[in-house]
């Protein structure tokens, strides 16, 4: 994944970088946010924290949660 989309000053946070993303709901941007998530877990350098998140977004956390 190529991360020139990221804002700058996360680029150059302290590594490894430590996520506590918080997900949407809302149908299509569901099937986005894991989509972002699948991305950043192929990321060597990032750890994924705390994760939150309300209706399709607390249903992604809680499948990267469980490793579904």
């Amino acid at each position: 994944m190529d991360l020139k989309g990221l804002p700058h000053a996360l680029l150059h946070l302290p590594r490894p970088h430590n996520l506590e993303p918080g997900a949407q709901g809302g149908g299509a941007q569901g099937a986005f946010t894991w989509g972002v998530v699948d991305a950043l877990l192929d990321q060597p350098d990032i750890e994924i924290g705390r994760v939150s998140g309300t209706s399709g977004g607390a249903l992604n956390g809680a499948a990267l949660v469980t490793g579904s």
